[in-house]
Order: structure tokens, then sequence, then C-alpha cells
């Protein structure tokens, strides 16, 4: 009951001055560590007053059973009581290890990939995404057959970089491999559509300052071109 009271008067004082008060952000374990760790230390500096509950998870939470004020998602949003802004979109590439290329050989065409070992994530339903890709017009889609089908961002980039098969990596996690040479991007001629990146929230109730401070930051930082836009390659 005490929490509750104390999380009513900051609600009711932010909106007399500064933005303060307590908010619960559900992401995506990849953009947890890869981007929201390296933001959220920018806006915490800036907003002195609000306290945060980060919630990191592979699976997309209830937010309203369980009381979270915003999520980051990815891709097109089904249709539902919340309400979303679009931060900005993410580059995905096709890569494999130099390791896994040597000893199975590399790929020339979309459909050699039937022919290798990939590793892709999971769709809600259980069965795994599918690849599209484009070049001047032209649309060849595919649905793998995974060697290695999970549900984690950050396992999928560790297991390409150890030569476990070929998969589609986030830019901003595999872009330095790429121009490093620890990853080699496939069909460099084909482009996988970019993702959307969205800020979602309940539309139960009024914004909080805090929850509107943090939103209207995270657009800032996709209108800058920051964080998931990341692209060496681009």
């Amino acid at each position: 009951m005490l929490e509750g009271i104390d999380e009513a008067v900051d609600y009711v004082s932010s909106f007399a001055g500064e933005p303060r008060g307590h908010i619960k952000i559900s992401a995506g374990i990849g953009f947890g560590v890869n981007v929201l760790s390296e933001l959220l230390p920018v806006f915490l500096d800036r907003y002195p007053e609000i306290r945060i509950t980060l919630d990191l998870s592979t699976r997309l939470a209830d937010m309203v059973t369980e009381g979270i004020d915003c999520a980051i998602r990815f891709g097109a949003l089904p249709d539902s009581t919340l309400v979303s802004t679009q931060l900005g979109t993410m580059h995905r590439y096709l890569c494999a290890s130099p390791a896994y290329l040597e000893r199975r050989g590399t790929p020339f065409f979309i459909s050699d990939l039937d022919h290798h070992d990939t590793i892709e994530m999971s769709a809600t339903d259980g069965r795994p995404l599918a690849w599209e890709f484009r070049k001047n017009g032209e649309i060849r889609r595919i649905v793998p057959r995974p060697r290695v089908l999970l549900d984690e961002v950050l396992t999928i980039h560790r297991l390409i970089r150890k030569g476990a098969g070929i998969g589609v990596v986030s830019a901003y996690i595999c872009g330095p491999d790429i121009t490093e040479g620890r990853l080699i991007r496939l069909f460099p001629d084909w482009s996988l559509p970019p993702l959307p990146v969205s800020l979602v929230y309940p539309s139960r109730r009024e914004l909080a300052p805090a929850v509107r401070a943090f939103a209207d930051f995270m657009k800032d930082m996709g209108t800058r071109g920051q964080a998931w836009q990341i692209d060496p390659l681009m």
C-alpha cells in the first residue's frame, strides 16, 4: 500500500515540475544489452528523479497485467488496445563465419540455402521466421528449415560467429563483425527489409510525464540515427 501511495505522489508531483517517479520498461535481451545499456545512462543523467525497472525477456510481456509502462517491439504490431510510436528501423543481414564457409562452401544463389545449416528465430507460434530478399523490385521469400531454432538474438549471433550455420542478424550487432572480417555478409546485392522499431504503451490512462520523457528521448535517439540504427555498412 505504501509503495502504491509513493507512486501516486510521484505521478501527481511530476506534473508540477521535472519528470520523476518509476518506469517499468520491457524489451528484448539483445536490445537491452546492446542498445539500452548505452542509452539509459544518458537518460538517467538527464532526468535524475526518474527510477527504472528494466524487464528483459525473449517473450512478449502482458503490459497491463504486469504493470509495464512501455515496451520496445520490433516488426509489424498486431491489432490491440496498445498505442505505439515508431522510433526508427533496424537493418538486418544474412551472415556466416569464414570457418563455416570454408567447411561447407559459399552459397551463391538463394536456392543454395536449402543445402546449408541455418539458424533462425522462432515466431510466436514456434515456427521459424521467413526470410524475404529484395533486389530491384524482385522478391524472393523462403522459410528456412533451421538446424537450430531459438528465441534469443545474442545466442543466434554467437552461434553464427562460432560457425554453427548461416543466419540473419541485426546490423547493430553484426556490423562490426562484418567490417572486421569475423562474419561474411551473404548475397550483398539482395536486402532484407528493415524492421520497424516501436515504443508501445497501454492506452488506459494519460501517460505520466516520466513515461512521456522516456518516449520523447527514444524518439529523439531514433531521429538522430543512433542506437538500433547504427549500421557500419550503410
